[in-house]
């Protein structure tokens, strides 16, 4: 008798936790929306990079160089010094590759 009860009590958890697995599962994700680029260029085609701050009247040029394995960003001066890799990375040419917006400002 009590063995009897205790598989009915079994079939009935297993026929339950079956109807909730099955009928609570999550529905496929919802497609990733399309992201407006404010520019796009591709990062191997920037060659040089210059910024000009005119109102401190400075500026700083950097080129890329392909010298065997070493990190292909140097400075654009005569000397052709080269840039700390632990801070210009691969994120300064992949910002400036394409910066995308959240938001349309306006349309043309």
């Amino acid at each position: 008798m009590r063995l009897r009860n205790i598989l009915i009590l079994l079939v009935i958890l297993l026929a339950l936790g079956g109807y909730f697995y099955f009928t609570n599962r999550p529905g496929p994700p919802p497609p990733p929306e399309t992201r407006l680029f404010v520019w796009l260029v591709e990062m191997e085609d920037i060659e040089r990079i210059e910024i000009q701050l005119p109102r401190q009247d400075k500026s700083q040029a950097f080129a890329k160089e392909k010298r065997g394995d070493e990190f292909p960003w140097y400075f654009d001066d005569p000397q052709r010094s080269a840039v700390d890799m632990k801070r210009w990375g691969g994120g300064i040419p992949l910002l400036l590759s394409g910066p995308a917006a959240n938001r349309v400002i306006a349309e043309n």
